[in-house]
């Protein structure tokens, strides 16, 4: 490659790397919040000792998250939640810039198409576990490259490292860690085995420290995850390319299976790292799917590194067998399905802080608040920093309610029941309060009754 051409390739890598930064930067700061992120928050604030313990009762991921989360989570600030994320994402934009950058062409398009991928800028900002699962997937790939090329220790070690930490936030980590101990393959040399040695260490420390909660994070996966079939195969890998439009998910496992193909062909070593670190985890939870429903994108987060490398991988193809036309009808299909998503992701998130916020508002001195379902707890752990396994009211005996007396203000003998839009309330032995109409929130609605609220006759 000649001096000229070399700089300008350069000069564009760290233009993307900057814009891809910026944008990390930007959606932290200014995306909407949504339901999980005050999840985190009311979890993570929690003593310590609970935090760790939890998982066992009430949370299918690993601790290690709402750990890391705990100096951030008291108090209102989303933006303070959400600073390790954006931390972990430009630090995963930055590795595949130091990765790919003196990688010519394919280098180049993997860190633009890295830049601007719509999963990685949605998902990668939450206050969620995702953004470190990112960060985790791309150095474990990376590292697995490495080590493919010199057999060195120290990839292995970073590996073990990498997959042991991100484990304990995220269970699918371990998959990841399977993969990486096919990555020698059929290789009987001192190298492979101390690789296939740190690829195992992931779960030695999962199964000493959260080994027995293991049955109760197999045991209930996400009740809005669907089965294994051929529409949520294609759903949850379209998921990882254009958020918002499954109806294109056919053309995207295309272009996806096609840039595999081609990592695999055209970048042997990338493409076997590929093949190990993600398309084998990938499969474990299809087939797992077929019994348990966990298929969903953000199940897939691990992979989503190698997403903007597939597509790569067409526009160098595209480059060398037809030319700058070829260049550019490779560069303009992936920007189809991925642009529009780009676009849509101001308008992602409910608002859900600025609906708890609401509620103080309809309160008169002495009325209570609740939540129904029970689950829904961390809306009024957010906003009025109650304990997550504090007793109900005295008195307050309806079923799978959570209640918090707000003020120490004379009981007035009202509940406000905060109800999801998706799931009214369905007790018609409540009594509303007179005078009182349902109060519309941004993301809930409010309904005021007479209390104490009492179980429905013969109901527990």
């Amino acid at each position: 490659m000649n001096t000229n051409r070399s700089r300008l390739l350069q000069r564009v890598a760290t233009v993307a790397v900057v814009v891809g930064v910026m944008l990390r930067l930007f959606r932290g700061i200014t995306a909407r919040s949504i339901a999980d992120e005050l999840y985190t928050s009311a979890y993570s604030r929690q003593d310590l000792s609970w935090v760790f313990g939890f998982g066992s009762r009430v949370d299918t991921h690993g601790p290690l998250h709402y750990l890391a989360r705990h100096p951030f989570s008291h108090g209102q600030n989303l933006l303070l939640l959400r600073a390790p994320s954006i931390v972990f994402a430009v630090a995963s934009m930055v590795l595949v810039w130091a990765w790919m950058r003196r990688r010519g062409e394919f280098g180049v398009a993997a860190i633009v198409f890295t830049a601007v991928n719509p999963f990685l800028l949605m998902y990668g900002l939450q206050a969620r576990m995702y953004s470190a699962v990112i960060l985790a997937g791309t150095a474990t790939a990376m590292a697995s490259e490495r080590w493919l090329r010199d057999r060195s220790t120290r990839w292995a070690v970073i590996i073990a490292a990498v997959l042991s930490i991100t484990a304990l936030a995220e269970t699918t980590m371990l998959l990841v860690a399977g993969g990486a101990f096919l990555l020698p393959w059929l290789d009987r040399t001192a190298a492979a085995w101390k690789f296939r040695a740190a690829s195992v260490t992931p779960f030695i420390v999962y199964g000493v420290l959260l080994g027995p909660t293991l049955h109760f994070r197999l045991g209930t996966p996400p009740p809005f995850a669907p089965y294994t079939n051929p529409t949520s195969v294609s759903i949850a890998i379209n998921g990882l390319v254009t958020i918002f439009y499954p109806h294109v998910a056919l053309i995207t496992v295309a272009v996806v299976a096609g840039g595999m193909y081609l990592l695999w062909h055209d970048q042997p070593l990338l493409g076997r790292t590929a093949v190990a670190v993600t398309v084998v985890p990938f499969l474990t939870i299809a087939i797992a799917g077929i019994r348990i429903p966990v298929l969903i994108p953000r199940a897939l987060t691990f992979a989503a590194w190698v997403v903007p490398f597939c597509m790569a991988a067409l526009v160098d193809r595209a480059r060398v067998r037809v030319g700058p036309a070829g260049v550019g009808v490779a560069i303009a299909l992936p920007t189809v399905l991925m642009v529009p998503s780009l676009l849509q992701l101001h308008n992602y998130g409910d608002n859900t802080e600025k609906s708890m916020s609401q509620t103080r508002s309809v309160l008169k001195p002495g009325d209570a608040i609740a939540v129904v379902p029970r689950f829904n707890r961390y809306l009024l752990v957010w906003e009025y920093d109650s304990p997550v396994e504090e007793p109900r009211i005295d008195g307050t005996t309806y079923e799978d309610t959570y209640v918090v007396d707000v003020d120490a203000a004379s009981p007035s003998g009202r509940v406000w029941i905060v109800t999801d839009d998706d799931r009214p309330l369905a007790e018609p032995h409540l009594v509303p309060c007179p005078d009182e109409p349902p109060v519309a929130l941004t993301q809930f609605t409010a309904t005021c009754f007479l209390g104490p609220i009492t179980a429905a006759p013969g109901n527990p």
